[in-house]
């Protein structure tokens, strides 16, 4: 599945947004390297070791069908929910 998604602290309702091509790899890598303690993004990977797992979730926002998706579409959407939204661990 194609589309949005957004990983949120059920505590503090802070999120994480992202696209993918892939969505269940996605989610798939980036509980992984939440795991192992090797994330990328650094503030969501402070609060996962926080707060653990269990206070988190992995929502898909918004599916795009494959006959819309290009990449740039796909980035287009997902600013379209960064913009408002201004997550806080979407902030490198």
């Amino acid at each position: 599945m194609i589309g949005i998604y957004c990983i949120k602290n059920k505590v503090n309702d802070k999120c994480y947004i992202g696209s993918s091509n892939d969505l269940a790899y996605r989610e798939s890598m980036h509980f992984h390297k939440l795991k192992i303690n090797n994330h990328i993004n650094q503030h969501l990977q402070n609060s996962y070791n926080k707060y653990g797992k269990e206070n988190f979730e992995f929502t898909i926002i918004e599916l795009i069908g494959e006959n819309e998706f290009t990449k740039e579409y796909l980035l287009q959407r997902e600013q379209y929910y960064l913009d408002p939204l201004q997550p806080k661990y979407s902030i490198l």
